[in-house]
């Protein structure tokens, strides 16, 4: 009976014996195994968040929550942060030449990070690599913060996102917002380099947007709880 229940196991290992064995030895097969592989991972990666802003697009539905200025505010951060998902990942000005180097958009390159998360509680060292030994990890970053924002007890808590210098924390605070959070959220990425931070968040929100519109928009009528709703920070 043991051995009858290693079978399927055995029969797997078989076939991936073989199947290299097969690939190794005949290149049309290689190159139809390859092309296969990577069409079955390109199903599974959801690249620039495309899948799940479908279904958040079926999901969402319009509704009024401000006057007619205030709306067409929102709808220009929402073009301002499809603009730069859409634009190349690297610009580059080829001058006179005739030569012309395309360079694909942001989105069509941003591939969901994997990630580990924990609930912070007092006396953690966040810089201690033990303490990160149980936490939970996972591989789609874009689903996870879209479930703690919708979480009754963690979405009303802040949360913070770190990483190294390069890892692509100002790209998906973008993506997030572009892609993810426009459903349900009016999303403003505040610059914390551009910010004071003993102002209250309202101040700098407002601050925030007469920057990115060249022009005063306050939040008269808001309390701090409700702009920190509307308010996202770039870490």
């Amino acid at each position: 009976m043991q051995l009858i229940r290693g079978l399927p196991k055995t029969a797997v290992n078989t076939y991936e014996q073989q199947y290299f064995a097969l690939a190794k030895e005949f290149p049309d097969f290689s190159v139809w195994a390859n092309r296969r592989e990577h069409a079955r991972l390109e199903a599974q990666i959801d690249v620039g968040f495309q899948r799940i802003a479908e279904e958040l697009r079926k999901l969402s539905a319009a509704a009024p929550c401000g006057g007619d200025a205030a709306m067409e505010i929102l709808a220009r951060y929402e073009k301002k942060y499809a603009r730069y998902i859409t634009s190349p990942i690297i610009e580059y000005d080829m001058g006179n030449s005739v030569e012309e180097i395309v360079f694909p958009a942001k989105r069509n390159i941003f591939i969901p990070q994997a990630f580990q998360a924990l609930a912070f509680r007092r006396q953690m060292s966040l810089e201690q690599t033990d303490i990160w030994k149980n936490a939970f990890s996972g591989q789609d970053i874009g689903q996870y913060i879209g479930s703690i924002l919708r979480h009754p007890k963690y979405g009303e808590l802040p949360l913070l996102i770190l990483g190294l210098p390069g890892a692509g924390k100002t790209l998906l605070c973008h993506m997030l917002a572009a892609q993810i959070l426009f459903s349900e959220y009016h999303v403003i990425i505040i610059r914390l380099r551009d910010t004071i931070a003993e102002d209250t968040i309202v101040k700098q929100i407002s601050a925030q947007m007469e920057r990115d519109l060249e022009e005063e928009c306050g939040l008269e009528g808001y309390s701090p709880g409700q702009a920190g709703q509307a308010g996202a920070a770039d870490l």
